[in-house]
């Protein structure tokens, strides 16, 4: 499934470069968004490892604007959160002081979002001083919104009637399926995405390398994901 909607590629590099996130509606990934939810968002199986690769890398113009970012992006994660995150707080997948001298950005994100999401983006957040703490139980970090409210920083709400792409959070309605990239250098640092070990999860896995994805996986069989999860 390919995006119905022009990506401005120069556009997009320059506001995820100095703002740090760019939002685009599409209602065609809404739809395809609000479908993949009333699968039960099934994000470790064939159909979910296709759906992400056709929203992220297999898009031409999003291929594009993550090459010129990263280098060699590895495909490093799908994570979902929702709106039962506390709306109070602003949340990093990384600590954005961590990465000031940095001379390129480690990590991307397309975010796909349902239709009828709200979401607030923290505009100028990724280059500057701030140091969000561990937010327990939801693998990230987060600082009270309050502290956001600082010079070089912009809170912006970004309503999604229809859906769409997100790439660079509070969430206020709404979920969003999240596909990250990361550098060969900073992929490193991540825990690999742990997929079932069967036939079928592993030939999508296979076919998606030879489409040139870059993934950052393991196999799990059921018997050592029933004991990570205890």
């Amino acid at each position: 499934m390919a995006s119905a909607c022009s990506i401005p590629k120069r556009e997009v590099e320059e506001s995820i470069r100095e703002t740090g996130v760019y939002s685009l509606e599409d209602l065609q990934v809404g739809a395809e968004i609000a479908k993949f939810s009333e699968m039960g968002l099934p994000t470790k199986t064939p159909y979910g490892l296709e759906f992400c690769a056709k929203n992220s890398l297999d898009n031409q113009d999003i291929r594009k604007i993550i090459e010129s970012i990263l280098d060699r992006p590895r495909w490093g994660c799908i994570k979902i959160y929702s709106d039962k995150l506390p709306s109070d707080q602003a949340l990093f997948f990384h600590n954005p002081s961590s990465y000031l001298e940095e001379p390129a950005a480690p990590a991307l994100l397309v975010r796909l979002c349902s239709p009828g999401s709200r979401i607030v983006y923290y505009k100028g957040s990724h280059i500057q001083n701030i140091s969000p703490i561990e937010l327990e139980g939801w693998g990230l970090l987060a600082l009270p919104r309050v502290e956001m409210k600082k010079e070089g920083i912009i809170e912006k709400e970004v309503p999604m009637k229809n859906g769409g792409f997100r790439l660079g959070f509070t969430v206020l309605e709404g979920f969003c399926v999240n596909v990250g990239f990361a550098s060969e250098s900073e992929v490193r640092f991540w825990a690999k995405m742990e997929l079932p070990d069967t036939e079928a999860v592993k030939a999508k896995a296979d076919e998606l390398k030879l489409r040139g994805f870059n993934i950052n996986i393991s196999f799990v069989g059921e018997k050592a994901r029933a004991a990570s999860m205890e």
